[in-house]
């Protein structure tokens, strides 16, 4: 088995011990292994450089030695804590960038966005083991150098003139999937307000592509259970953001004049 570096984390519930590696495929998919291998809720996955990142939807994740790839394990007794945790951590993970300087949004369900640009994409998987229920929460984050898709995405060092330690971006991310997690199971987030404060899509015509199926509408709000619901030309449908993308076909109201 690889051999990682092994860091404590003081003075937090639900991260314990960062687990560091030069070189993985996959966090989430070695993350996933590590709880087969009996690894203990609270370990994170960090790997300096991830070279099979997978995003949502069967998707690539590019990613070099400039970007932060993570992933923690957590462990939930009732099947009530896992829905919308995905959701929850794209919105905990844009405070914590915002901390650094830079105004980042979430593309819902659970993209950052700096601008018109991703900055970071997060992957939260879940399997049911020994009575209990495992999630993983993936994350990866465009840290220092130019962006690999300028045209859609970007960097944090461009965003603010300089690099940043991609250790220090991952402690401040903890820090903040920690707190963000620990009120969250006590009083779940009001996903509506926390989308019309830190999304970029609300008021916005958006195209929905589920399958074979898409159509467009007005994203309006963001029900309890995460889903989104937009208005269309046939009337009010909510989505759940299982296996569905989500375009931008126009900029919010408040947005246009920016």
């Amino acid at each position: 088995m690889l051999q990682p570096r092994l860091e404590r984390i003081e003075n937090a519930k639900w991260v314990s011990l960062i687990e560091e590696y030069e070189s993985l495929p996959s966090t989430n998919s070695f993350a996933r292994q590590r709880v087969e291998d009996g690894a203990l809720p609270g370990t994170v996955i960090w790997a300096r450089h991830q070279t099979a990142g997978r995003g949502r939807l069967s998707r690539t994740w590019l990613s070099d030695t400039n970007s932060l790839t993570l992933s923690v394990i957590w462990r939930f007794s009732a099947a009530k804590a896992v829905p919308g945790l995905s959701l929850a951590a794209g919105l905990w993970t844009a405070k914590a960038l915002e901390t650094l300087g830079v105004k980042a949004k979430v593309k819902w369900p659970n993209d950052v966005w700096i601008g018109s640009r991703k900055v970071a994409g997060l992957l939260g998987e879940s399997v049911y083991r020994d009575d209990h229920w495992w999630v993983i929460m993936g994350a990866g984050i465009n840290v220092n150098g130019r962006s690999l898709l300028p045209d859609t995405a970007v960097t944090l060092q461009e965003c603010l003139g300089s690099p940043l330690s991609r250790r220090d971006v991952l402690l401040i991310v903890l820090k903040a999937w920690d707190a963000g997690l620990d009120s969250h199971l006590r009083y779940p987030l009001d996903f509506d307000s926390e989308f019309q404060q830190y999304g970029n899509f609300l008021g916005c015509t958006v195209r929905v592509v589920q399958g074979s199926e898409a159509f467009s509408g007005k994203a309006l709000s963001v029900r309890p259970s995460g889903a989104l619901v937009v208005e269309t030309s046939c009337g009010l449908r909510e989505v759940l953001s299982d296996d569905v993308s989500l375009r931008q076909e126009s900029l919010a109201d408040d947005d246009k004049t920016r």
